[in-house]
């Protein structure tokens, strides 16, 4: 696992505009869900992640799933925490999640900084309602390069050692493919 060092604390970006009804922006989100199909669901999730990565709003890292340096909010409804808060260190799986809840849904931090699919059960509950075990296993192992059943996720990584562009064509695939992690389809040069 890399080691991650803490970062300064970020500056919220709602500056100089007017306050946000986070549970109109909540109802709003989950009234837009209830109308998409589930593959619009997921490219959603995966436009999102790109804009957030575009924005400076998500680092992509290995090793970690969601990480927050200590400006963190825990009082507040995580979607708040990620529109306004500070910059988040994901993973493929972690910036899933986290634009999934941007876009859809309504989870309440309960960790201080860092976020594994492991605290509470909200990865699991969140991502189950967009991808599949084998899909989200898929475009993690991609990611982060694990070679376990194939050398081509490892081969991935070191053709793309970049992160952000990595989890970029990650993303784009998805899109591209209608919903659907096809890892054949991924630039292999």
């Amino acid at each position: 696992m890399p080691t991650i060092t803490k970062k300064k604390k970020s500056v919220s970006r709602n500056v100089g505009r007017s306050p946000i009804d986070w549970a109109a922006r909540i109802r709003a989100a989950n009234a837009l869900f209830e109308r998409m199909t589930p593959r619009e669901r997921r490219v959603a999730i995966c436009r999102d992640v790109i804009k957030s990565l575009n924005a400076g709003q998500f680092q992509a890292e290995t090793g970690v799933y969601c990480l927050f340096d200590d400006s963190l909010d825990t009082n507040v409804d995580l979607m708040q925490n990620i529109e306004q808060g500070p910059v988040c260190q994901v993973c493929a799986r972690g910036a899933l999640f986290c634009s999934a809840v941007r876009k859809f849904d309504n989870c309440k931090t309960s960790f201080s900084r860092g976020y594994s699919p492991h605290d509470n059960g909200e990865f699991d509950k969140t991502e189950s309602r967009f991808f599949s075990r084998k899909q989200i296993d898929l475009i993690e192992k991609y990611f982060e390069g694990w070679c376990r059943e194939s050398t081509k996720s490892y081969l991935f990584k070191e053709i793309h050692p970049d992160n952000a562009k990595r989890m970029k064509l990650i993303m784009r695939n998805i899109i591209d493919n209608d919903g659907t992690f096809v890892p054949a389809d991924l630039p292999m040069e």
